[in-house]
């Protein structure tokens, strides 16, 4: 589906939501999912034991054949990962997302704001505004709190970008992941 906007759902999904709220959709691999278009089903669904984040999982419905690739490269995260081995790895860091802990960095987080919103001002008008502060502000913040070094920067983007983007292809994926992971470890 093509969206009309970057920013909006494509037109299609206002009429699913209300002709057919849930429906089955074809993937880029032919595979058949369901698209679930309003809040309250989305909700369910994430909330239901029955439905997986394992990517690898039978059936679970990636965005391109790098995503794949990926899933299948080496170990996952705990973002795909179900309960309890989701909850258990959650709770290693847990203590680094508290208020507490926001308040701590917020000098840090107020200087990474500050550098990237000067950089937007440099350059010309108009521009991306997930691009260039909506996605680094985030990426920049959990960099410091990994401690990873300024020069290592752009390699995990392009690690990540890669793993992400849903154009790569399965080997550029799978490289990209065991690149990222390699250096997780050596961290």
């Amino acid at each position: 589906m093509a969206r009309t906007q970057p920013l909006r759902p494509p037109p299609d999904y206002a009429r699913f939501r209300k002709e057919n709220p849930i429906l089955k959709a074809k993937m880029w691999d032919d595979s058949l999912v369901w698209l679930v278009t309003r809040h309250g089903d989305v909700s369910k669904v994430l909330r239901d034991p029955r439905f997986s984040k394992v990517r690898t999982h039978p059936g679970f419905p990636e965005t391109g054949p790098g995503g794949k690739a990926a899933a299948h490269a080496g170990k996952p995260t705990f973002v795909d990962m179900d309960p309890p081995e989701h909850t258990r790895h959650r709770g290693m860091v847990e203590q680094d997302f508290t208020s507490a802990k926001a308040e701590e960095m917020r000098p840090a987080i107020q200087k990474i704001v500050d550098k990237l919103l000067d950089e937007m001002l440099r350059k010309t008008q108009p521009v991306d505004l997930l691009a260039t502060f909506g996605l680094p502000v985030p990426t920049l913040v959990i960099y410091q709190m990994l401690g990873v070094p300024y020069e290592d920067h752009e390699f995990l983007d392009t690690c990540n970008a890669i793993r992400t983007n849903g154009s790569a292809t399965s080997a550029e994926s799978s490289q990209a992941s065991k690149n990222l992971m390699d250096y997780l470890g050596r961290l």
